[in-house]
């Protein structure tokens, strides 16, 4: 039987057009991948820009009595690295430069020093808003702030003018207009709370929405810490391990920072270097910066000796070692704040002389550790898997923590010739936040209770506050707190109705996100005093006693490395918790593979819309066929077979269309017959034969079984086989 050419020619130029559209959409996904991959590689930071504002007023003589805000200064010229920009601000009712923003050197670390003696508390008010403004007073350049960081100590009592009214209004614009500008900006706030009068609802506020931290410090330890924890989030650097009171340097090394906590009034600690000598603060090398107080030592040495470094003396936690080296460990910003829905992505790369290491010979010798630890010393720590991208990068997923509360994240790499270490620190928090304003004074005395959702995943429609209200008489009140028009805020008022006393609120809250998850949380009792002290702060911050995970997964607790045992979910490192671990935390592994799957996709679903058009073409051939059969002198195809002028065109297409016919030549006059009255043909055992694995599409939908016809297909176009566990890589996947 002579297949027309028409016929031939059809489904040959198709296969020919799908072939040329899959070549020239491959390289589009392929670039967009790259893009992808190229995004998510974390980089050294650049352009490293920050700003010091210290509160100078009167109000500090009570709330900083000790003037902590000395020594945190001389820290801050310290700690900040000689390649970045800083500055420092005071101010009360008005705000002065201290020290200029300039390129940080030798000779600007003598000047913050110098300036540190001239803080004191002689200010008549506090203007929080006027120093924000006066320290970020460049934002109107055309340039990136997105790494440019204030760290803010004050007792944050918003205090402009004696009038309360006025007050009041500075404080909405700063939670307004000023706030908004730095958002826009990209620039972080990290404000330090130095007394529990401070405003904490105001100063939150600023560190939740420009991505900042919050602290509170009553000591100048805690200063201390706070400060780190700021600098954590700015100024990111490489440390090398400190364990048994040991460190080791390599020979990337350029300089090191020591910082060595120590319990008060104990003797300065000495340090031991590889060669046996010995260096202490009374030292005096042109190489060597040593500044000892009453809790720490903080020692800066360049170009030191490569090898096992001793710290003799009793050294406390959060000490640590800081290394600038031409050979760094990158590790992924993660948020300062976060929600139990959430999922924290974790990135790691390794950079020398600036350039990122992709050879994956060397990447395979790292062994990559996170210990992930809370404030009240719980911790847990896990492997994570390898290998590395094919970009040279280590990826894992933090999620499943559920306790409100500060985490420190603890990324450590073992190179075997190398160590490095890097943290971060991260804070959950509740899904919302509850604040209690007093409002006048003795008989005008009067209370707000604001609750605010503050986790964006929220059905906001489902949110429910319910106030038990206990009087001075001992005598209950339940109350629901009612939503405003956008359902944005929910509120009470109180005004004392059962006369002067102590009146103590317990609040619950319930909501569902907007998968349907139910969460809440329960409140600290509070206390408002009826008729209220216009002494005492304005704006309470009322804490979550309680927060009820979401009714989702049963969570593993964080392993740690010892003790193997099996483990029920194969996304957790067999490992147990040696510590009891309420934050419970999972760290998924990464993909083994960075090739999104999506790519693959598109291209099955052309195929498979090109099915049915490839069914009906058939179908056309096969009546085209028949009526072949019955030459006619209308027929331009049987003139020119008689004419012999399409033989040559025959034989130069019966090998382009071999693959596309090999199954209908077994087909019988028969089969044909049934074909065009509508029944599926039978196949003959030749035809099953030859039909190819790679059409072999399990579980198809419903499709007429003339379209699924066993037919050979061009190499082309074959469907990539997925393994099993491409085809489990879910839309998770960070390289997607």
């Amino acid at each position: 039987m002579r297949i027309p050419a028409a016929a031939r020619r059809g489904p040959v130029t198709l296969f020919c057009a799908v072939t040329v559209l899959i070549l020239l959409f491959q390289p589009v996904f392929a670039a967009q991948s790259s893009a992808e991959s190229t995004a998510a590689i974390p980089a050294p930071s650049e352009n490293l820009d920050l700003r010091l504002i210290i509160d100078i007023s009167g109000s500090m003589r009570r709330t900083d009595p000790n003037n902590l805000r000395q020594p945190a200064v001389t820290l801050f010229s310290e700690l900040v690295p000689e390649d970045s920009k800083a500055g420092v601000w005071t101010f009360g009712r008005y705000v002065n430069m201290l020290v200029p923003n300039k390129p940080v050197d030798e000779a600007w670390r003598s000047q913050v020093k110098a300036a540190a003696e001239k803080i004191n508390s002689v200010a008549l008010f506090t203007n929080i808003g006027g120093a924000l403004e006066v320290a970020s007073d460049d934002f109107y350049q055309d340039r990136d702030f997105s790494n440019t960081h204030f760290i803010l100590l004050t007792d944050g009592l918003v205090n402009i003018d004696p009038s309360e009214a006025a007050d009041r209004a500075e404080r909405e614009r700063i939670l307004g207009p000023v706030l908004e500008r730095f958002v826009e900006q990209g620039a972080r706030i990290h404000p330090i709370a130095l007394s529990d009068e401070a405003d904490f609802p105001l100063l939150e506020t600023l560190a939740v929405r420009t991505g900042g931290q919050f602290n509170i410090a009553h000591t100048d330890a805690e200063l201390t810490k706070a400060m780190l924890q700021a600098f954590a989030g700015s100024a990111s650097s490489d440390e090398v391990p400190l364990a048994d009171n040991q460190f080791t340097i390599d020979s990337t090394v350029e300089q090191f920072t020591a910082l060595i906590f120590r319990d008060p009034g104990a003797d300065s600690i000495r340090l031991q270097t590889p060669s046996g000598n010995t260096l202490n603060r009374s030292d005096r090398k042109d190489n060597l910066r040593w500044l000892s107080t009453r809790e720490y030592d903080l020692i800066t040495l360049d170009q030191p000796e490569e090898g096992e470094w001793q710290v003799s003396g009793l050294i406390g936690t959060d000490s640590r070692i800081k290394v600038v080296s031409q050979l760094r460990m990158v590790v992924s910003q993660l948020p300062r704040q976060f929600f139990a829905s959430d999922t924290l992505p974790l990135s790691i790369a390794f950079y020398e002389d600036g350039e990122l290491i992709t050879d994956q010979e060397l990447l395979a010798l790292m062994e990559l550790t996170v210990e992930i630890s809370t404030a009240e010393g719980r911790s847990g720590t896990r492997v994570v898997s390898g290998p590395a991208s094919a970009a040279g990068v280590f990826r894992d997923d933090i999620k499943l923590l559920r306790d409100p509360g500060m985490y420190q994240v603890m990324v450590r790499a073992d190179g075997g010739t190398f160590n490095r270490s890097h943290r971060q620190t991260t804070t959950l928090r509740p899904p919302f936040d509850v604040e209690l304003q007093g409002q006048g004074s003795g008989n005008n005395s009067a209370y707000q209770l604001l609750l605010r959702p503050r986790d964006p995943g929220l059905d906001l429609s489902t949110v429910n506050g319910e106030l038990t209200l206990t009087m001075p008489d001992g005598a209950e009140e339940r109350r629901n707190l009612v939503a405003n028009e956008n359902r944005t805020e929910w509120a009470t008022e109180l005004t004392g109705q059962a006369g002067p006393g102590d009146y103590r609120l317990a609040l619950s809250i319930e909501g569902k996100t907007q998968q349907g998850l139910t969460v809440g949380q329960t409140m600290d009792t509070v206390l408002a005093r009826f008729p209220r002290d216009e002494e005492r702060s304005s704006y309470a911050r009322v804490t979550a006693a309680s927060t009820l995970a979401p009714v989702a997964d049963v969570v593993e607790p964080l392993p740690e490395p010892s003790e193997p045992q099996v483990s029920q979910d194969p996304r957790f490192s067999p490992e147990p918790v040696t510590v009891p671990q309420p934050a419970d935390t999972a760290i998924a592994e990464p993909p083994e593979t960075d090739e999104p799957i999506w790519r693959w996709w598109w291209l099955a679903i052309i195929i498979l819309l090109l099915l049915p058009l490839l069914g009906g073409l058939w179908w056309w051939r096969k009546k085209a066929s028949q009526g072949d059969n019955k030459p006619t002198s209308d027929n331009p195809e049987s003139r020119r077979d008689e004419s012999g002028q399409s033989a040559a065109v025959d034989r130069d297409n019966e090998d382009a269309i071999a693959p596309l016919t090999s199954a209908i030549a077994t087909l019988d006059h028969e089969q044909e017959d049934d074909l065009l009255t509508g029944e599926p043909p039978e196949l003959s055992p030749m035809a099953d034969e030859t039909a190819p694995d790679s059409l072999d599409l399990t579980e198809p939908s419903e499709t007429p079984d003339s379209m699924n016809s066993d037919v050979d297909v061009p190499e082309s176009s074959e469907i990539p086989e997925l393994s099993s566990e491409d085809s489990l890589q879910s839309e998770s996947d960070p390289e997607d």
